[in-house]
């Protein structure tokens, strides 16, 4: 039976379909494949058949026979096809562009799903001690988290001081936040701080917040990356370079290609792709690149609503709150552009603006804003225009803004309203691969604070293995026009060891400061930190740094105008999981604790590398697992004994930002021997001989009379059985105490 197509239609007579073997571009690519030639020659494949040959058939003519629809290829463009009927193959030659087009993502990631951290939470800590003549102070910061709690995290900040005159404690924030990985977005109840515009001030506040979070998700990609293409005449290999920097590689098949999402660094420059076949022919594809935090990719969209009570004197007064107000921001990006909108609303006023931001010539993005605002001030209204560009050896940025005397946004208020005029503007360049030269200029024009106005420049060397030599110099152009200059001279030393030497030239102020120092390694150990100064200034300060798993502690002490002062720091955290404390370093993320039920210390890994070892008690604490990834955690039992099996099973865990998870891998003493059994001629028992120990369950003997009896204990009577025959054999202890030991031969003596 025959059916016309819906794409095209034929009345010529055709063959019923036949099986055959297919190759494109002499590899086979089906040996059973369903062909149909025409009476008068012309060839179509089955539908099936079509996503291994990759054929382009938009256009292709189509039949269908008993409901399957078969193309025509004979005529496609650039596309050979010859049937051989000695081996009943058909054969298709087609060049790139006869090939469908095929994308590959070479910079995305897959989504990966967050795993519930377990219910605990911890404690840090950073605590100071000061003492100079008779007077001393002491201060605490402490930051209590509790995770686990309906998918979020509760979070207080406390700030302890004391001094001879004064004992205080303030809360600084108190928070619940949840993170939505579905919606990309991030609630927050309590104290936070708004998402502000390219405009807008950012303040903190109390009350609830929801925002998009793209940190939450890594495999969406927020910003517009490059996406090149070409063509491949064969498979081929594709090397993407950026700057000319290798930055990624990957293979294609025959025909057009699309690489998405190309990664590349922030700012502008210049990417090429690379294209090699087998045979060694190169195509080169050159473009340049523009990528900022400040865009979206198309279709991409941003938004954050935050409603509550403003804060005042933050980190200095206890849980004071202003003026109720509610904001919102939303951002889109669309193809040659991102808009964005900002609006907010106080009792003291309301603020409305719109911006946008564009890459011109893929050279220099252009963000544009105004606002307009309604307050007890009257109306006001602001206009600001900014421009950047960052390359490899040239950057450059300025911002121009303008306001009104009456205008009004969140964080002005009395005694503090926004500049008539700001104008920054600053660039670096690197003539040279190792030298760079920086300017700077800045014009404040302040209503409420005198104006400031200055310039700068500074020229920085890279002398190797000698390290670096800064110069730089400033200038004030508004009422004050004092003039100051300095150079610094970095130079690295030894392991983690820098020394610096220092001067600064300011108005009948000039001092020189020389300094060595010391960073404790990753892994723990010792620091150090000598200073003094000269010229104008005489001081002198001396410090030593320990860095442990428990945290980390510094003892220093200075001498300022014939003073000595003494201080101590320590900074460390304390961890609380499944009913198991142990005190670590500062929290910042989420960690693992793993138990083995073992007195022998066991490295554990992370993603292959050694990041904790078990105590005595047979806990390790993991810190600084990598949020929203897959972290893959397993044991080492190269230390451990013979007569212990260890569970070397990978366990896989993917936190949140901050979250705790007890990991229990399980460890078992193994107990045994190898007993070797011959019968009364001495010969070794037959292999697949049954031996049992009691009650025990029975193990069949090797070869040469050797079987392992786990969990026996010698000594002990053991029988054997095999066919019809039977004995039995006293199997005695080895002559001292042997981990798995091998002991005999002993006779098992026939039973009737």
């Amino acid at each position: 039976m025959m059916m016309s197509s819906l794409h095209a239609q034929t009345n010529r007579p055709i063959n019923t379909p036949e099986v055959i073997a297919v190759t494109i571009n002499g590899e086979e690519v089906a040996d059973f494949a369903s062909v149909l030639r025409t009476n008068d020659g012309k060839i179509f494949l089955s539908e099936n058949l079509l996503p291994k040959v990759r054929l382009n058939i938009v256009n292709a003519e189509i039949f269908t026979v008993d409901g399957n629809e078969y193309y025509r290829i004979d005529n496609l463009p650039n596309t050979q096809v010859t049937f051989d009927d000695a081996t009943q193959t058909l054969h298709i030659v087609a060049s790139g562009p006869a090939f469908n087009a095929t994308t590959y993502s070479i910079g995305g990631q897959q989504r990966r799903n967050v795993q519930e951290p377990a219910i605990g939470g911890y404690l840090n800590y950073d605590m100071t001690y000061s003492k100079a003549s008779n007077n001393y102070n002491f201060g605490a910061l402490l930051d209590a988290n509790v995770f686990g709690i309906s998918g979020g995290e509760f979070e207080i900040r406390e700030i302890y001081r004391q001094t001879s005159v004064i004992n205080s404690l303030y809360r600084l924030d108190t928070k619940y936040v949840k993170d939505f990985p579905d919606s990309v977005a991030t609630l927050t109840l309590g104290d936070s701080s708004t998402v502000s515009s390219n405009w807008s001030n950012q303040v903190y506040f109390g009350g609830i917040q929801y925002n998009t979070n793209f940190s939450i998700r890594p495999d969406i990609i927020s910003t517009p990356l490059p996406t090149l293409s070409g063509v491949a005449q064969a498979p081929s290999t594709v090397n993407i370079y950026v700057d000319s920097v290798l930055r990624s590689s990957t293979n294609v098949n025959t025909g057009p290609f699309a690489l998405s999402n190309v990664p590349v660094f922030t700012g502008q420059g210049n990417v090429q792709m690379v294209v090699q076949d087998a045979l060694g022919r190169q195509q080169v594809i050159s473009q340049p690149f523009i990528n900022s935090a400040l865009m979206l990719r198309e279709g991409t969209h941003a938004e954050s609503v935050e409603a509550g009570l403003l804060r005042e004197n933050y980190g200095l007064a206890n849980s004071r709150y202003a003026q109720a107000f509610a904001s919102g921001t939303y951002r889109e990006g669309f193809k040659y552009a991102t808009v964005e909108t900002h609006a907010e609303v106080a009792v003291r006023g309301q603020d409305l603006g719109v911006g946008s931001t564009f890459p011109l010539l893929n050279s220099v993005i252009l963000t544009t804003s105004v606002a307009g605002s309604t307050s007890e001030y009257g109306s006001g209204g602001l206009a600001q225009v900014q421009l950047s560009h960052q390359s490899r050896y040239f950057s450059v940025s300025a911002s121009d803004t303008v306001a009104t005397k009456n205008y009004w946004q969140l964080g002005y208020g009395n005694g503090n309203r926004p500049a008539s005029h700001e104008f920054i503007a600053q660039g670096s360049l690197s003539p040279w691969s190792r030298v760079s030269l920086s300017l700077s200029y800045l014009n404040d024009a302040n209503r409420d604070l005198p104006n400031i106005k200055t310039v700068a420049a500074g020229l920085t060397f890279d002398l190797r293995h000698y390290g670096s030599v800064s110069f730089s110099v400033s200038k004030g152009l508004s009422s004050i026009r004092t003039t100051t200059a300095g150079a610094l001279w970095v130079i690295p030393f030894g392991h983690q060891s820098v020394a610096t030497g220092q001067i600064d030239f300011a108005p009948h102020n000039t001092v020189a400061n020389f300094e060595v120092s010391k960073t404790p390694d990753l892994e723990g150990g010792w620091g150090y930190r000598a200073r003094t100064t000269a010229l104008n200034d005489d001081s002198q300060d001396v410090g030593v740094t320990y860095l442990s798993k428990f945290g980390q502690f510094e003892l220093d002490a200075n001498h300022i105008a014939g003073q000595v002062n003494e201080q101590v720091d320590a900074t460390g955290g304390i961890a609380v999981l499944g009913g198991i404390v142990r005190p670590t370093r500062w929290i910042d993320s989420s960690f693992a604790m793993v138990e083995v039920p073992l007195k022998q210390t066991v490295d554990v890994y992370s993603n292959n590398r050694v990041i904790g070892h078990t105590d005595g008690s047979g806990i390790a604490l993991l810190p600084n697992l990598v949020a929203y990834e897959n972290n893959s955690i397993h044991l080492d039992d190269s230390e451990i004994p013979l007569d212990v099996t260890l569970d070397l099973a990978e366990r896989t865990v993917t936190p949140p930002k901050k979250g705790g998870y007890l990991l229990k891998f399980e460890a078992k003493k193994v107990s045994g021997a190898t007993i070797i059994l011959v019968d009364e001629r001495h010969q070794p028992l037959p292999a697949g001989a049954v031996v049992r120990v009691g009650d025990q369950a029975s193990e069949q003997i090797a070869l040469n009379g050797e079987v392992f009896m786990p969990d026996i204990v010698l000594p002990a009577t053991v029988t054997a059985t095999w066919g019809a025959m039977r004995c039995t054999a006293k199997a005695l202890a080895p002559a001292s105490q042997i981990v798995l030991p091998t002991v005999g031969p002993f006779v098992c003596v026939a039973q009737k």
